[in-house]
C-alpha cells in the first residue's frame, strides 16, 4: 500500500508501508526528508501500544529547535 505524506510548504511524498518501522526527519531549510531505524524506538512503541492494548496506525513527533 502506498501512503501520500503531505509536509510544510505544500510539499508531500510517497511512502510504500513495510513491517519494519521507520522514522523520517523532515530538514524545514532544504525540504529533504532523511530516513532512519532507530531499534530502542520502536520497541518503545511496541511496549506502549501493547500496554495500552490499542493497535499503532501512525506516530507523528515534532520538534522544533
Amino acid at each position: 500500500m502506498i501512503e501520500r505524506q503531505y509536509h510544510q510548504r505544500a510539499k508531500a511524498s510517497f511512502v510504500m508501508h513495510q513491517q519494519q518501522t521507520q522514522f523520517q526527519i523532515l530538514d524545514l531549510q532544504t525540504g529533504q526528508i532523511k530516513a532512519f531505524e532507530h531499534d530502542n524506538l520502536s520497541k518503545y512503541l511496541e511496549q506502549l501500544v501493547d500496554a495500552m492494548q490499542q493497535q499503532l496506525v501512525k506516530v507523528e513527533l515534532t520538534l522544533h529547535m
